[in-house]
């Protein structure tokens, strides 16, 4: 019977793999944020809840906002697929893209009552 392959010591080879699933967890609580604020989007009535369109855009926002802040605070080797340039690009970018979001959903005109 063959030995699986170990990267140190004692440690089976898929350990590295769990490693780097374990570095995704910011872009997973971004996507989480994200797809809660398209559920809010999608699912109430517009005449019953007008201002739904406001709520999931600012949590679509904050969670653009959260993905800024994680990528300025956390090291390379711990952001994982959230980095996609240099930091300074990403975070600039996610920034003006959640600040992008958010205003708009707070100055477009809400549902008229018919």
């Amino acid at each position: 019977m063959v030995e699986p392959a170990r990267s140190e010591p004692g440690e089976p080879v898929a350990a590295p793999r769990r490693r780097r699933a374990a570095r995704e967890w910011p872009l997973v609580l971004v996507g989480a944020g994200v797809a809660a604020g398209l559920l809010v989007l999608a699912l109430p009535d517009p005449q019953a809840h007008p201002d739904a369109f406001r709520v999931g855009l600012g949590i679509v926002g904050g969670s653009m906002a959260l993905a800024a802040l994680l990528r300025a605070v956390l090291p390379a080797l711990r952001i994982g697929s959230l980095t996609a340039r240099s930091r300074v690009f990403d975070v600039v970018v996610l920034a003006l893209g959640a600040a992008a979001v958010v205003v708009l959903a707070f100055t477009v005109p809400g549902i008229p009552p018919a």
